[in-house]
């Protein structure tokens, strides 16, 4: 998520991670834990096989699954200091089973790649001069598929209209990709 447009002296109030729960199997009563991740590029030693403890610097939460499919939330209540505000901040989720298994325990959530019309977003509250703001951090994709196979796109027009809440100038970023470059 890019979370460069938080101001280096906010005060982080509140976080949390929406996302929408395509499949679930719980058959030991397991917890999503979730830490925080700032990264530039993911290699393989990203990959990490042990759930982090509540002493990790980069812990963010630890609840229980979610009770069905669909729309769900995750508070991320520790160690906000760790979102990434001059760049992206990715996060972690991780399924904690205490003792051993007997049965399946896992958690599929959908990606932007995954054929879904909602995509996880990362909403972050913070304080700064007095002042609070929200920003919502997540992925807009536009259907291009209409257009024939070769095309050649001369141009693009995309409208937005940013309604600064506090009545200072708002800013929005834009990143055009397309296919095989996108991040």
């Amino acid at each position: 998520f890019d979370t460069s447009g938080i101001p280096a002296d906010a005060e982080i109030t509140s976080c949390h991670l929406d996302y929408n729960v395509v499949s679930r199997e719980a058959a030991n009563s397991p917890k999503i834990v979730a830490e925080w991740h700032n990264f530039s590029s993911i290699t393989a030693a990203d990959f990490i096989t042990t759930v982090p403890a509540s002493s990790n610097p980069y812990f963010a939460n630890e609840i229980a699954f979610p009770s069905s499919t669909g729309p769900a939330v995750l508070n991320l209540s520790f160690n906000r200091d760790k979102i990434n505000r001059t760049g992206y901040t990715g996060i972690r989720l991780h399924c904690k089973v205490t003792g051993t298994p007997t049965g399946l325990n896992g958690l599929i959530i959908n990606s932007r790649d995954s054929g879904y019309t909602t995509w996880p977003t990362l909403t972050v509250t913070y304080k700064t001069g007095g002042t609070v703001y929200t920003i919502t951090c997540g992925l807009v994709f536009f259907d291009t598929s209409a257009l024939p196979d070769g095309a050649t796109i001369t141009g693009a027009t995309l409208r937005l209209k940013v309604k600064d809440r506090s009545g200072g100038a708002g800013q929005i970023g834009i990143e055009w990709y397309s296919g095989a470059n996108r991040p």
